[in-house]
């Protein structure tokens, strides 16, 4: 199976539906995840697997990368910045995890806080015209620079200071560790600890009931338990024979899996996007699921196919106890949609809700 299209929204505007979609059709979850019994190692999640797996396939590549890049202007107090990040390190052992074999398994390790650092680049002395300019290539540079799973770090953070009121604050992160969902909490708990250990105070943060190598060991046992079996009844059944998508474009498609994609980005506001909140209230569908509706109308037009298949990011955060935790928890479904039968779009609209609520029970 081939899957060429995908739906990507901002995961901010739909973790939130998305989570009570799924709290609401999943079955009966296990009890509470506890702390696991061995606190310096962790079996890897699903996740984690599958992108050690890309990664020993190409371990130069740096496409797995989440490199953020924040333009400081004013006064910054280095020592908290650096004891916030510190600090953050500290809280979630994943950001201190790396990947390696222990007698024929492969584990989660987790590190010691004393072997993070927070690297310092100076630039102060470079001539004003040039310190810019040197300051994007060193961004450049740390963004593509690949990252060694077993051997670590796999959070990394560079402070290249321009001026005493010019500084550039380089933070990246493997995906093996973080996700989208992750930068969100991971900006707030920074703000949160620099602004009080800046005025000298002490953290406010409360403890983490638990870490992401306990959801790990949770995701292990709840695998092997009897939910995974009607979710792989589920999704054999959805995707079986699943074809793929002929899109009319000027170059061939390629075996090759190549990364030279594009992303074409635009608005939408005003009458158009009420009308569209309005339409899928009327059907009791989400923003999400309307547009998908056209998406599928769309692909159908252009490949003259009715079975399309598109994938889409989900949060993966369907439980209380990951709302804080730094990791990767997002997983890509697969949303399978058969547009024959001529259907009206409010039908395929009510089509696509039941799709999307089976997915999402299913994740």
């Amino acid at each position: 199976m081939e899957l060429v299209a995908s739906l990507d929204f901002p995961e901010e505007k739909l973790a939130g539906w998305r989570e009570r979609l799924v709290l609401d059709k999943t079955p009966a979850q296990p009890s509470r995840i506890g702390k696991r019994d061995e606190q310096g190692m962790a079996p890897l999640s699903s996740t984690q697997e599958r992108l050690f797996f890309r990664q020993q396939m190409d371990p130069e590549s740096w496409h797995y990368n989440i490199p953020v890049a924040l333009w400081i202007s004013g006064r910054l107090d280095e020592a908290a910045l650096e004891q916030a990040l510190r600090e953050i390190v500290r809280r979630h052992e994943v950001l201190r995890t790396t990947f390696k074999f222990t007698n024929g398994e492969l584990l989660q390790h987790i590190g010691d806080i004393e072997q993070w650092e927070l690297r310092r680049v100076d630039l102060s002395g470079v001539e004003e015209t040039e310190r810019e300019e040197k300051a994007q290539c060193i961004v450049q540079e740390e963004g593509c620079t690949p990252f060694d799973l077993t051997a670590g770090p796999l959070f990394r953070a560079r402070l290249v200071v321009l001026t005493g009121a010019r500084h550039v604050l380089i933070l990246n992160m493997h995906h093996a560790i973080s996700d989208g969902t992750s930068l969100r909490i991971f900006a707030r708990e920074l703000a949160g600890l620099y602004g009080s250990y800046s005025r000298g105070q002490a953290s406010t943060l409360p403890e983490l009931a638990i870490q992401y190598g306990d959801y790990a060991a949770w995701q292990r046992a709840h695998v092997n338990g009897p939910v995974v079996h009607p979710q792989l009844t589920y999704w054999k059944k959805q995707l079986a024979d699943a074809p793929a998508l002929t899109l009319p474009t000027l170059k061939p498609s390629s075996m090759l899996c190549s990364n030279a994609g594009a992303c074409h980005t635009f608005e939408i506001h005003g009458k158009v996007a009420a009308g569209l909140e309005e339409l899928g209230r009327s059907a009791g569908a989400t923003l999400f699921m309307t547009v998908l509706a056209a998406f599928n109308v769309l692909l159908s037009r252009y490949s003259g196919q009715l079975d399309i298949t598109i994938g889409t990011p989900i949060a993966g955060r369907t439980r209380k106890e990951f709302e804080n935790l730094i990791g990767c928890f997002v997983n890509t479904l697969v949303l399978r949609n058969n547009l024959g039968g001529n259907p009206s779009f409010r039908e395929l609209l009510k089509r696509t809700r039941k799709l999307a609520l089976q997915a999402y029970g299913n994740q």
